[in-house]
């Protein structure tokens, strides 16, 4: 066989160089062609996108997606809905393709009356692709514009748009999203991270920079795998729709500025409603607001107490057959405190008494022998110096600073309720510990988030704590119940068979510029539970409260007749089980 010769082609420098040149050149072919493709063909297309989604420079989202937010409804077993997204769409026009101007006028403001200077205005602009003529129109509207309109002018958009079928209800747990979709308030905001996921998003890229297009060319990344989740809240619409009826009869009756209510469970710390005289249709007035149960502090007045004649009990300084000599008034170095009466009741004023007739100068006595600091540190123990940790934003911690310098003038005043504040969730978390056998819970709104898919869902529990003994709680709770089976309208209640712990108070009203409290103002409030012997799993804890009533003095008078209302309406609507009455 003859050898077979192999030619190697060697390439010289020149070669590669004009090989080089060659790809470059097919390359720079290539991306010239993508960037008119993108600019001039596309662009029109690019432009109505980020016009339609009002995306920002950098990044934005398109067709947002938010989880839904169910509440409860006991009446029918269901879960209601209280915020959702519903599908809209905008009708949009590319002013230089409108073939009719006028006819589409007249179609368009047939079926909703339309502004004709701002219409032609728009679609005569001579450089513009992209134009809304209607927003957020309803999916059936849609159909029959596409039916009855003869040319293909018209565009549209879809894109969801967030709704809230309760209105009213519970609008300040609910919240709402702003413009870009993002929660502003309630539990939209608090679990923004929750409800919403990005679907697909828009990035910046090297081509927008180069044609100095930033707001207009986009180019799509990878759908973010994701999910948005469903919240499912304790909160039962029914019986907020029932306080609601409550809070206006005692708004009306005494002219109040304004009142409000908490109802949870003190085992769970499930809030079932948090309503006041405050709350605006969801749909029409998103307004801000402040939460005035998570973000306001008020003096709570004799309700406070229980807590403290608990402090006594739990601190060892007192037992149940405490009992000292009331004067009427004590002197606290250069300040005098006295009973709402200024009368005495004498030797041998027992606890129960202090509490049932709510003595100022026998609370002060208590926390004389429980001594400043462990007074001071226990009211820490029961989170009255910090937040609550309840899932709605915002949330302010209670306010005891006052007693931080340890003067026995501001102790004297906390141990019946003045000189130390509260926000209305922080007190009634503090008071439910004698609901919940002893145990510090965390309140909370939503009881489960709901995936979907393979993510599993997550089931929330409040964690307790123990802060006071079963001994203390019982003697506590006695007395409470002592007091509310000695109630005018206890009696006339139909509720045989139940045993209900309560509390009233009336505070004054500090005056924030001047210093001091403003004459004549006050606040009314009243804490209670039931059924107080029954399993802890049934119970339910009350807090109400109302700013400024007006010609009725003491919270005894106002409140405790829409407290066993409230009481009565639980009691039939869950078929709460009786307990056994204490003899």
């Amino acid at each position: 066989m003859k050898n077979v010769k192999k030619k190697i082609v060697k390439f010289s420098d020149s070669n590669i160089i004009n090989f080089t040149i060659f790809f470059v050149f097919i390359f720079v072919i290539y991306l010239v062609f993508k960037l008119y493709q993108l600019q001039i063909i596309q662009g029109a297309k690019y432009n109505e996108i980020i016009k339609n989604r009002e995306l920002g420079a950098y990044q934005r989202k398109i067709n947002d997606k938010r989880g839904t937010i169910f509440f409860k409804n006991h009446t029918d077993n269901i879960n209601t809905v209280a915020a959702v997204d519903i599908p809209v769409y905008d009708v949009y026009v590319n002013p230089q393709k409108v073939k009719d101007k006028n006819y589409t006028y007249t179609f368009l403001n047939d079926y909703k009356k339309i502004n004709k200077e701002k219409y032609f205005k728009q679609v005569n602009k001579k450089n513009d692709t992209y134009e809304v003529l209607l927003k957020n129109i309803s999916e059936k509207d849609v159909l029959k514009i596409k039916k009855e309109y003869k040319n293909k002018d018209l565009h549209f958009s879809k894109k969801n748009k967030r709704t809230y079928p309760l209105k009213e209800n519970s609008s300040k747990i609910i919240g709402f999203v702003n413009h870009e979709y993002k929660g502003a308030y309630g539990l939209e905001k608090y679990y923004d991270n929750i409800l919403f996921r990005d679907s697909d998003i828009y990035q910046k890229t090297v081509f927008s920079h180069f044609l100095k297009q930033e707001n207009n060319l986009k180019a799509f990344s990878k759908k973010d795998i994701s999910k948005e989740g469903d919240l499912y809240s304790s909160v039962d619409i029914s019986v907020t729709e029932f306080a609601n009826k409550i809070l206006k009869k005692i708004n009306k009756k005494y002219n109040a500025k304004y009142s409000g209510i908490i109802i949870m469970k003190p085992k769970t710390g499930q809030i079932i409603a948090m309503t006041d005289t405050e709350n605006f249709n969801l749909n029409q007035n998103r307004k801000d607001y402040r939460n005035k149960f998570v973000e306001y502090r008020y003096e709570v007045g004799s309700v406070f107490k229980i807590l403290a004649a608990a402090v006594g009990l739990e601190s060892g300084a007192i037992n149940k057959n405490f009992s000292y000599n009331d004067r009427g008034c004590v002197d606290i170095k250069e300040a005098t405190f006295c009973n709402y009466d200024k009368k005495g009741r004498g030797k041998n004023t027992s606890l129960e008494k202090i509490l049932i007739q709510s003595l100022n100068t026998g609370m002060i006595r208590i926390e004389q022998k429980v001594g400043h600091k462990v007074f001071f540190e226990k009211l820490l123990e029961l989170g009255l110096a910090e937040e609550t940790g309840i899932d709605l934003p915002n949330e302010v911690s209670s306010n005891i600073s006052s007693l931080n310098d340890y003067n026995p003038i501001n102790y004297a005043a906390a141990s019946f309720g003045q000189s130390i504040s509260f926000t209305p969730i922080g007190i009634t978390r503090a008071l439910s510990t004698i609901a919940s056998d002893g145990y510090l819970v965390t309140p909370n709104v939503v009881s489960k988030i709901k995936y979907g898919g393979l993510i599993p869902d997550k089931e929330f529990s409040s964690e307790a704590k123990k802060v006071f003994s079963e001994s203390t709680v019982k003697t506590i709770k006695d007395i409470m119940v002592k007091r509310s089976e000695k109630s005018q309208v206890k009696k006339n209640s139909d509720l045989e068979g139940y045993s209900v712990a309560t509390k009233s108070g009336t505070a004054q009203i500090a005056d924030k510029k001047k210093g001091g409290y403003l004459k004549g103002k006050n606040m009314h409030t009243f804490f209670g539970f039931f059924p107080a012997y029954g399993k802890t799993e049934d119970r339910f804890s009350i807090f109400i409260y109302t700013v400024e009533p007006r010609n009725v003095k003491y919270s005894s008078g106002s409140l405790t007749e829409p407290f066993f209302e409230i009481v009565n309406f639980l009691i039939k609507y869950y078929r709460v089980p009786p307990d056994k009455i204490r003899e």
